[in-house]
C-alpha cells in the first residue's frame, strides 16, 4: 500500500504521518476512518479486530485516508476538492497495487461517478454550498463523486496533452503501475 501510494508523488505525502488505530467491529475491515489535521497530521482508522489481514489489504480506505494528505485540507466550503481526490486515488492506487483488475477499476470509477450523478436532490446548490452542509443534505455521493469525476476529468485532458503526434491517439495510462 505504502509502494502504491508514493509512486503519485515519488515520496509519502508528508514527512511525519501519525496513525491511530481503533478497535471496532463493523461492516468491512476498517469501517471507518479520518483524517487528523494539526501540529501532526495523521489518519485514524477504526478497524475491525475480527479482519483478517488479507481483508486488511484489500481494504479501499487506507488508500482513500492517504490521499488526502497529498493536498491541504482546503476548509469545509470545498470539502468536495479533497474527498474528490481521495475517492479518484482510492481506486487508481488499488489498481497500481495490483488489488483491482484493470476492467474493475473502471467499473468502481463508473459506479461512483452514477452514484454522484443518481445523488441529485440538492442539484440547484454548487458542490461548495453541499460541502458546506454535508450532514444536512447527506450529499455525500454527490459531493465525494463529483469530485473524483473533476479529477478524472483533470487526468484526461493532461493527458491528451501528451497525446502522440500523427498517430491520433490518446495514451491514457493512470491506472498503469508506472505512470504518475
Amino acid at each position: 500500500m505504502v509502494a502504491a501510494v508514493n509512486q503519485l508523488n515519488g515520496e509519502p505525502p508528508r514527512e511525519k504521518i501519525q496513525i491511530i488505530l481503533r478497535s471496532t467491529p463493523g461492516s468491512g475491515a476498517v469501517p471507518f476512518a479520518r483524517i487528523l489535521r494539526g501540529r501532526f497530521e495523521g489518519i485514524r482508522f477504526y478497524v475491525d479486530p475480527g479482519a483478517s489481514l488479507q481483508d486488511l489489504k484489500k481494504d479501499w480506505t487506507a488508500y482513500h485516508e492517504f490521499s488526502h494528505l497529498f493536498i491541504p485540507y482546503p476548509g469545509d466550503s470545498d470539502l468536495w476538492l479533497s474527498e474528490g481526490l481521495a475517492s479518484f486515488y482510492q481506486n487508481v492506487l488499488q489498481r497500481r497495487a495490483e488489488l483491482l483488475s484493470e476492467q474493475q477499476t473502471w467499473q468502481k470509477l463508473y459506479d461512483g461517478f452514477k452514484r454522484g450523478e443518481s445523488n441529485s436532490e440538492f442539484s440547484t446548490m454548487t458542490l461548495s454550498q453541499l460541502s458546506e452542509n454535508i450532514r444536512q443534505s447527506r450529499s455525500f455521493m454527490r459531493i465525494y463523486w463529483s469530485g473524483a469525476l473533476y479529477f478524472f476529468e483533470a487526468d484526461v485532458a493532461l493527458r491528451q496533452g501528451t497525446e502522440k503526434k500523427g498517430t491520433g491517439k490518446i495514451q491514457y495510462t493512470a491506472l498503469d503501475k508506472t505512470s504518475r
